[in-house]
């Protein structure tokens, strides 16, 4: 997982693992330093420029392309059923 989903698990008092819901400890949470490596060598097009980006910095390509904000800007806005606590999307 990446710091940033991981983060919001470690905040509470028992932290369960995103995936399983299996409680685990905070302090052996590892670098998967294997597939950091992987997402720095693997290219994929962004969906916005077609420009080949590697994953590792797709997210941040992704956030600042034109292209891709230009479609999002095109989507409906996501709106809740009911009231909730988590953020919006």
């Amino acid at each position: 997982f990446c710091g940033e989903c991981l983060q919001p698990c470690l905040q509470v008092p028992s932290p369960l693992c995103p995936l399983c819901r299996m409680p685990f400890d905070p302090k052996k949470v590892e670098k998967a330093s294997n597939v950091e490596k992987q997402l720095s060598s693997y290219k994929a097009p962004c969906r916005g420029c077609s420009k080949k980006v590697t994953l590792a910095k797709m997210r941040s390509h992704v956030s600042s392309c034109a292209k891709v904000q230009e479609q999002m800007a095109n989507c409906p806005k996501f709106v809740p059923v009911v009231p909730t606590s988590q953020p919006i999307p």
